[in-house]
């Protein structure tokens, strides 16, 4: 067996139900706003003595006590790092003394970090050690030496302790297994909560039918026999799966006995040393093992197996379901691809938010310092019907033959421009300027587009002139949402071309064409992803499956519209909104804007990327100008990201009313759903954001060729660090990539994805098309994932723009950037390397906010442009991505070697970012050639 590296194994929190364990209960998720005297008095009195505590620190001196701080205790073979607060006691933490032997720290964030090597179960000079069997225990205390070098020993007790846990040697005589039995507590929002008995048995083979009494105990005469076991839960629906978490033995009956041995370590069975029969498909999970499979241990006469296990609602949630492939279960064994009976395609989601909203309020609009004005659904529904049948006129086929292009910001005319299309089973393909000339001209050509639908006079412009350069001959009509003179309509006509102003078929099957959305790409022409009504709808419907019951949403809900309607991100979340019957406001279409705009329209409902949350996230921070403000904001997050750990979600504690008003009040105060997605997230930010902002933050990942999201991380799930689960629409593989060592044998490799949201293919481009979907359906993202203990996955590489260098080294470098990303004074980064050159390089554009103050620090001060130059800053910002990078795992050979910092953010604009705010890498290099080949030349291969 491994050996047990840390004292604290980290238990991770599950999608579904609480982790519990065999012979402990389950606690249920608590609810999301309770108001309670008692708890108002606690947290009155808790911050009155916190602010006794910032204040009496504020005026006391330098130094004073903080033993808030968590101390972090890390044990290897013959090693000990420890982190301690700077401050522990009211002095300056610098030494670690232990039996005369001082070890000196090395400060970083508040903390002095020690390391204590060789430490040896023989030595007995040093203080403050205790031992048990054999010496696998050591606890040290009354070890601290101050700034002032008067060493803290026996003489001065300071009640600082910690401790480190090592593998011992025994023999094993015989192991003893007991079965035990749990009540666990399933909550379920349709039936209520409800008890079954869960419990774990012994059986005397592989065919799992005869169950062994307790206690079931191996002699020493048949070591190398395996045990047959299983979990089962008695007393519930097929619906709920039995899912095992984690096996581990101790030499003791408590299962968190110190001294431990883990069976799984990497997910069920991955680590073979646990056979795992059938996990998260029935309501029992079944495995085998080899007892004896420990380290030889005297003095020890049993071992004792505990396992952890979660009961996972299959209808709702995602289950393992064996080896690297995962999916949701339902009950029926297929992939959701709807949600509503009534709701299959787009045109009947807006249909049934007509019927079920009581013609309530569906599009909002404003002009500066206005209120939001409202189209009814009806009035929606009549304006697509009149739009659509004006179509049909212009010659437009009623099929999913039939492009429209749609031209324009996000606004009410786009949504009655889609839904005119889909009424009359015509596919809406979106363009947007930010493509570039170039691309507007390759889309409409490669789509055939005749009419396009455009919003300003300014973008028929645009089009017009690519016609009067005879570079879209296909282009016959413009339908203009705005204004527009005389003078533009005869331009239009010297070139064969109809310029109209915006004022009955079968409706479209699921299995027809919806939108052609086309995907910006970081190199060569655009990819038109063609979607169809049930690759949307049963996108919508996953994320109505995984949040009913606990964050649904009604038609009271009110979203915000201010991401671009062309990306698949924006057009499934109003799909949601639209089938509740719930209500959309646009943003005026100046993001600077949209806080004005959400002040005024408080939204319920806001779906965001990681940059707008960063954002707030610094916003935050900068406010928090004094040590004063420093220390309550950040024990305001401490006490309220304890409450999300418990399943409390609110945003009426007495922290929200001192610390984090202001903030929810600039979102309008009502928001309750937030979806991130687009690109990671930070896990420090999504933790305080989801403490500061009071509702449910929702981490989601996937692609347009999948619509926008595959999987998405569960309600009651506060952690962190990952994108969820599968969704309910599409189940997910790893594949093996090898050339990158990463094997789905180790829970790693390429996402694959197969489901009904996965597009048709690529409009007119059968290479592209074979590139990305293989012969069985499977999506190859290009992304690779980690499938974690909990079920969900995580992002920790990336194929497509993978590299060798000179020496023949894979590297990926938005997996290196995602890590240097996290360095403070670091706004953008790009990594750089070549098939000739043997190391990397990268472009940096620095925090404009954040460096001033980190060149502070360095004794450098000037403008942002002289900081940028000053060669100490730039070496100090190398030092510090390459400490990140260190720690995070990076080998030397994917560390950068030198940096040129730039001071231009990289932008849509300046040709740099695709649309979705990723690198252009071909173009960022031809940007930056001289640089590169500068960094190359003046340092030594």
């Amino acid at each position: 067996m491994g050996q047990n590296e840390a004292l604290h194994k980290r238990r991770y929190q599950t999608m579904c139900e609480e982790p519990h364990r065999a012979g402990s209960q389950a606690r249920p998720v608590r609810s999301s706003v309770f108001r309670d005297s008692d708890r108002l008095l606690q947290e009155m009195v808790t911050l009155a003595i916190y602010l006794l505590v910032i204040l009496a620190r504020a005026l006391g001196g330098p130094c004073s006590p903080n033993k808030a701080d968590v101390i972090l205790v890390y044990c290897y073979p013959k090693t000990i790092i420890t982190r301690i607060p700077e401050c522990p006691y009211g002095w300056e933490v610098n030494q670690l003394a232990l039996g005369g032997i001082c070890y000196n720290g090395i400060h970083d964030s508040g903390y002095y970090q020690f390391t204590i090597p060789d430490l040896s179960p023989k030595n007995k000079s040093y203080c403050g050690t205790q031992s048990e069997f054999k010496n696998p225990v050591y606890h040290f205390y009354n070890s601290i030496v101050s700034n002032d070098s008067s060493v803290i020993v026996k003489s001065q007790p300071v009640n600082y302790s910690f401790t480190c846990t090592y593998n011992a040697n025994y023999l094993v005589n015989q192991a003893a297994f007991d079965q035990r039995v749990a009540t666990v507590h399933v909550k379920n929002g349709s039936s209520g909560s409800f008890e079954s008995q869960l419990s774990l048995n012994f059986y005397s083979n592989a065919k799992f039918s005869s169950i062994k009494e307790a206690p079931f105990v191996v002699e020493t005469s048949e070591i190398g026999s395996d045990i047959f076991a299983g979990v089962e839960a008695k007393g519930l629906s097929d619906r709920f799966k039995v899912v095992l978490n984690n096996c581990w033995a101790t030499p003791s009956s408590e299962y968190f006995y110190q001294v431990h041995w883990p069976l799984i370590t990497k997910g069920c069975a991955t680590d073979y040393s646990i056979l795992v029969h059938e996990n998260g498909k029935t309501n029992r999970a079944t495995f085998q093992f080899n007892a004896f499979r420990f380290r030889n241990i005297p003095k020890l006469s049993k071992v004792w197996l505990h396992c952890e296990t979660h009961v996972c609602d299959s209808e709702k949630f995602s289950c393992p379901v064996g080896g690297a492939r995962r999916g949701a279960i339902l009950t029926d064994n297929k992939l959701l691809s709807y949600y509503f009976e009534d709701a299959k395609t787009l045109y009947e989601v807006f249909q049934r938010g007509v019927n079920i909203s009581g013609n309530g309020n569906c599009l909002g609009y404003r002009k500066p310092k206005q209120p939001y004005q409202w189209l009814t659904y009806k009035q929606v529904s009549d304006r697509t019907k009149y739009l659509g049948s004006g179509l049909l006129q212009k010659g437009c086929q009623p099929s999913s033959d039939q492009f429209i292009g749609i031209f324009a910001q996000n606004r009410p005319e786009w949504i009655i421009s889609e839904y005119a299309c889909y009424t009359y089973s015509m596919v809406a393909v979106p363009l947007y300027d930010t493509l570039g000339p170039e691309a507007i001209v390759y889309i409409v050509n490669r789509a055939d587009i005749s009419v396009v639908i455009c919003d300003t006079p300014a973008k028929a412009e645009i089009l017009l002139k690519n016609c009067e350069d005879k570079k879209t001959p296909c282009l016959k009509t413009i339908v203009l949402m705005d204004l527009f003179d005389k003078e533009l309509k005869d331009r239009g006509a010297k070139v064969g071309i109809e310029i109209l102003s915006l004022q009955e078929v079968e409706p479209p099957k699921p299995e027809d064409l919806s939108v052609v959305c086309f995907t910006s790409g970081t190199t060569g022409n655009p990819k038109g992803a063609m979607l169809t009504h049930q690759n949307v709808v049963s996108n919508a419907a996953a994320f109505l499956r995984c949040t009913e019951n606990t964050v649904e949403c009604t038609s009271s809900d009110i979203a915000i519209s201010y991401l671009p309607l062309a990306h698949m991100f924006e057009r499934v979340v109003q799909a949601v909104v639209y089938s509740c019957g719930a209500k959309v406001g646009f943003f005026q279409g100046d993001i600077r804007l949209l806080t004005d705009d959400m002040k005024t329209l408080k939204p319920t409902l806001f779906p965001v990327v990681p940059r707008l949350l960063n954002r707030v996230y610094d916003k935050i921070q900068s406010g928090a100008n004094s040590s004063v403000k420093r220390g309550l904001l950040k024990f305001a997050a401490f006490m309220k990201t304890a409450e999300i750990k418990q399943g409390i979600i609110r945003n009426d504690s007495i922290w929200d009313k001192l610390v984090f008003k202001k903030v929810q009040e600039s979102m309008g105060g009502r928001v309750r759903i937030m979806v991130t997605g687009a690109a990671p997230i930070s896990p420090s930010v999504l933790t305080f954001l989801r403490a500061a902002l009071g509702c449910q933050i929702f981490e989601a990942y996937g692609q347009t060729e999948c619509s926008a999201g595959s999987t998405f991380s569960m309600p009651g799930d506060w952690t962190t660090g990952h994108v969820g689960a599968p969704l309910a629409c599409n189940i997910i593989k790893l594949d093996d990539v090898e050339e990158m060592s990463y094997f789905s044998s180790n829970n790693e490799g390429e996402v694959c994805i197969k489901g009904p949201n996965v597009f048709k293919g690529y409009l007119k481009d059968p290479e592209k098309t074979a590139e990305a979907l293989d012969k069985d359906g499977w999506l190859h993202t290009g992304d690779i994932g980690k499938w974690l203990p909990n079920g969900t996955l995580k992002i920790i590489d990336r194929k497509k723009n993978i590299f060798k260098l000179a020496q023949g080294e894979y590297i990926a470098p938005e997996k290196i950037e995602n890590v240097y990303i996290e360095s403070a004074p670091v706004a953008q980064v790009f990594v750089h390397g070549e098939s000739l050159r043997s190391y990397l390089i990268g472009i940096v554009v620095p925090d404009a906010e954040i460096l001033p103050e980190f060149a502070a620090k360095l004794g450098v001060k000037g403008s942002f442009e002289e900081l940028c130059k000053n060669p100490a800053v730039k070496k100090a910002i190398l030092d510090d991505m390459v400490r990140l990078g260190r720690e995070a795992g990076l080998k030397s050979f994917e560390q950068v070697k030198d940096l040129y910092i730039h001071t231009e953010l990289f932008s849509i604009e300046n040709g740099l970012l695709t649309p979705t705010l990723k690198a252009k890498r071909g173009d960022v290099v031809k940007f930056f050639q001289k640089e590169i080949e500068a960094l190359y030349s003046s340092s030594q291969e």
